[in-house]
């Protein structure tokens, strides 16, 4: 036998805010790890470009010493051509890489959300607004896929500056010296846009899922909205996010602009200053020619340290993304039994059936019976506990006291299959996704 029950499907709350830290990292990590060969190549990659970044200005410099020396400089030109192409070649696999590494990412992030929701039922629309989650899903997933790739192309990409740093140290320590006295500022405003570029995109994200909550409660009572001659209200309501949310976008391209000229600002005296160094170590005879060039482009290449602020500002925002992923990815998935149904009429009994709802309690120790074959409407006011009553019979709702049985079994204990199969829901706003009603 089976039970046929129709019942409201529930109010939905409102968007949550931005995760903490902690679920935040624990979703990345695990990210990390689904794609973690991926991450390799990436990683690999980038240190094969950086070697090669690194090893080019020393190339170089002999090659000058050679040519204003008269001898031949054949070897490291063509050295210097085997860096460039592997360097070239390097960046391309990168690139390639990366694309399929946030693609296949961003696909288990939301398949993984998208399972959970699933899993966790009505509990999902209960605690997170529909649109909400759908920009969750779509905008959020993309931007936390990002992660792996950005996180190993950040750690390879710091080989270069630092390269550049030691190979300057090696070739004259005065010039290293010069550039090092300007790092600690450097990462005094990379600490700054981190952490205010992290907060400006949780804020954006939070406003965005804001928005997208409106507009799929304005699609879903579209008919109401224009049978109440409301629309222009609703319209309103609606784009009411918008403002903030276009401060939010603002704000965050100010901090990314801010950081550039900072930076902008910084690394060119310093290349300046090591440029001023080596160039009176040349003119007293304790540098060549060669090695001024060397020094020059190890400045650049160290003074890359500045470009790190767009990997530091992509993973900002994956960061945040995970938090708002972690959220509903923690919604608790019921556990199903192994029994199944025995032959019989179909009985649905609730025995001292307590169900709490937003801290107020909707339904208080019921005893009901429902014979098989019966036809029962539940009849009350707005609130009364009705739908709650009916979501409890096929585990769409956990009594927080009682138990249900359908023919003498509790439902907790029944197979999913099994319990999907004898409890059928007919919803007041039924989604026809092909097929027929009863299907």
């Amino acid at each position: 036998g089976g039970v046929g029950a129709a019942g409201s499907s529930g109010s939905s709350g409102g968007s949550a805010s931005s995760g903490s830290g902690g679920p935040a990292r624990s979703l990345l990590r695990s990210a990390v790890r689904a794609r973690r060969y991926g991450a390799a190549g990436i990683a690999l990659c980038t240190v094969l470009s950086a070697g090669a970044a690194i090893a080019l200005p020393a190339a170089l410099g002999g090659a000058l010493d050679r040519v204003l020396a008269g001898r031949p400089a054949g070897g490291p030109l063509l050295l210097c051509a085997g860096l460039i192409v592997l360097a070239a070649a390097a960046d391309a696999a990168d690139g390639l890489l990366t694309g399929t590494a946030n693609a296949r990412t961003t696909a288990w992030l939301r398949t993984g959300l998208l399972r959970r929701l699933l899993g966790a039922g009505p509990a999902a629309g209960r605690s997170f607004a529909s649109g909400d989650l759908v920009a969750r899903l779509v905008g959020g997933a993309a931007q936390a896929g990002t992660a792996p790739a950005a996180l190993a192309a950040t750690a390879a990409a710091a080989l270069a500056p630092l390269g550049g740093l030691v190979a300057l140290a090696l070739i004259d320590w005065r010039t290293a010296l010069v550039f090092a006295a300007g790092l600690p500022v450097l990462a005094l405003l990379l600490r700054v846009f981190v952490r205010e570029t992290g907060n400006s995109a949780a804020h954006y994200q939070q406003l965005q899922g804001e928005l997208a909550a409106r507009l799929a409660e304005a699609v879903t009572g579209a008919r109401t909205i224009a049978a109440a001659g409301t629309r222009d209200r609703e319209a309103t309501r609606v784009l009411a996010p918008l403002p903030a949310l276009s401060r939010a976008g603002l704000r965050m391209w100010q901090i990314r602009a801010r950081s550039t000229a900072q930076a902008t600002a910084l690394l060119p005296l310093l290349e300046l200053a090591v440029l001023a160094v080596a160039g009176l170590r040349v003119a007293a005879g304790e540098l060549s020619v060669g090695g001024l060039l060397a020094c020059w482009r190890y400045a650049v290449l160290a003074a890359g340290i500045g470009a790190l602020t767009g990997q530091l500002s992509a993973l900002a925002r994956a960061r945040a993304a995970a938090g708002r992923l972690a959220e509903p990815w923690r919604l608790p998935v019921p556990s199903y039994g192994k029994r199944v149904l025995r032959d019989g009429p179909g009985t649905l009994d609730f025995r001292g059936v307590t169900v709490r709802l937003d801290g107020r309690e909707v339904l208080r120790d019921v005893d009901l019976t429902v014979p098989g074959g019966a036809v029962v409407a539940i009849v009350g006011r707005s609130g009364s506990g009705k739908s709650a009553l009916a979501a409890a019979a096929g585990r769409l709702l956990e009594p927080d006291e009682g138990r249900v049985l359908l023919d003498g079994v509790p439902v907790g204990e029944l197979r999913h299959e099994e319990l999907r199969e004898a409890v059928a829901y007919a919803f007041e706003r039924p989604a026809l996704l092909g097929g027929t009603v009863a299907g």
